[in-house]
This record gives structure tokens, sequence and C-alpha cells, in this order.
């Protein structure tokens, strides 16, 4: 299975310095998880649309399977 690349959004990377670090490394840890299988949360609608709860936190990114990447939008 090949891998995937994951991208975020400047709003998102803005948006986490406002987060511990702690936080942070879990971002880090779910973004490797992604890396492998990017159909880890919850599908929104349509397959390419997902969320993952992380603590009382929501990511919600979209999969490009063409083109093989994650964009992490919020």
């Amino acid at each position: 299975m090949q891998s995937y690349i994951v991208y975020r959004t400047p709003i998102f990377n803005k948006k986490l310095e406002d987060f511990s670090d702690d936080f942070v490394t879990q971002i880090k840890g779910f973004e490797g998880q992604l890396v492998e299988n990017p159909y880890v949360g919850k599908p929104l609608g349509f397959r390419w649309f997902r969320e993952k709860k992380l603590g009382k936190y929501r990511i919600y990114y979209l999969i490009y399977e063409d083109l093989r990447a994650v964009y992490i939008i919020t």
C-alpha cells in the first residue's frame, strides 16, 4: 500500500500555535496515521471528507486519492 502525503492549511498551522505542546504532539501522531491510512476518521457525507476527534477538538480533512494526499483544513 502506498503512503499518502499530509498537508496543512496556513490557517490550521496558525491555530496550532495557540495549543499546548502535548496537543501538537497528538496532531503529529495523527498525521502519522493519515500517512498510512487516511480513512481513520469519521466520514462526513462523502468518502473524501472526514473528521477525527482528538480530546474535545475535531480535526477536519480532505482526502485526494488521485494525488495520494491528505489536506488538513481545520
